[in-house]
């Protein structure tokens, strides 16, 4: 399985409730703690909530994937890394932008097949940066 998400998505996953909430800003000293890390993840079983065939057995649709209230999403997050079959991780669609992402749990020895190929400062990324200058975010 090969699953590239973009640095877009990423900034989105991780600071999206805070750029699209009003009055609730993005800190420059959180931005600036940040990196983006590429890291190749090795066997691993996940439940891809991103296939809508996936979606229709296990009976939850995007809009409960994409819900404003976190809580239902990660409901959803938690029954599928309770459930019997131990995944490791699920796959589901950015409630921001719609691309693939992967959450991975902590499992037993998952760490083990992670490999870091590469890490950058947040700041330090054009992308990132070029996300900032695009969705005319200011940090404070």
């Amino acid at each position: 399985m090969y699953l590239a998400a973009t640095v877009s998505t990423c900034i989105w996953e991780r600071f999206g409730d805070d750029i699209l909430n009003p009055g609730s800003p993005v800190p420059r000293s959180v931005w600036t703690r940040r990196q983006l890390s590429k890291i190749r993840v090795s066997k691993v079983r996940v439940c891809d909530l991103t296939d809508e065939n996936v979606r229709a057995q296990v009976g939850v649709d995007l809009s409960a994937l994409h819900h404003t209230d976190l809580s239902v999403p990660q409901a959803w997050g938690l029954a599928v890394q309770e459930h019997r079959n131990s995944f490791d991780g699920l796959l589901y669609p950015s409630r921001f932008d719609g691309q693939r992402c992967l959450a991975l749990f902590d499992r037993p020895g998952l760490r083990d097949g992670l490999v870091v190929l590469s890490t950058v400062d947040l700041v330090a990324s054009d992308e990132a940066n070029a996300f900032l200058l695009e969705k005319q975010i200011a940090l404070i």
